[in-house]
């Protein structure tokens, strides 16, 4: 396989922690497995990142990174508890039963926020743990308390 040209290997299907990628570094050929490599990158990796769809009202998971709630007539309530540095969650009102719809998120242990109110589809409000603290990173269209 020494004389076979990259393009013409066969491609991997599967992909597993101790398997090796070739790397050019400083001019020299050397190998590194998928985990280590992963372990280096300094970004969090968003390929197929899972998320939740909630339809009643609840506790949202902070072990994933998207849920997608529903707003109806009557509000729903949701809750986000309390968190450890470095997590994110974006909250997205996905659907609506209504016209007026509204769902209201209590956050614990926010920092310049401790509601977020949701009053249409699309509503988004991205959130960032620091410290164990939630930070409002990013809104659109939510009203925030």
């Amino acid at each position: 396989m020494a004389d076979t040209k990259v393009s013409a290997l066969v491609p991997a299907t599967v992909v597993n922690a101790g398997d090796y990628l070739l790397l050019v570094q400083g001019g020299s050929s050397v190998k590194i497995d998928i985990q280590t490599l992963f372990q280096k990158i300094p970004v969090r990796t968003l390929v197929l990142e899972a998320s939740e769809s909630l339809i009643v009202a609840g506790a949202i998971s902070t072990a994933l990174l998207v849920s997608k709630i529903k707003c109806l007539t009557a509000g729903v309530a949701y809750t986000l508890a309390a968190g450890t540095h470095g997590m994110e969650k974006y909250i997205v009102c996905e659907t609506a039963d209504v016209t007026t719809p509204t769902a209201t998120l209590t956050i614990t242990s926010g920092k310049g926020v401790a509601t977020v109110a949701f009053n249409a589809v699309g509503d988004t409000v991205r959130l960032k743990n620091i410290d164990g603290f939630w930070y409002v990173v990013g809104s659109n269209s939510v009203t925030i308390a």
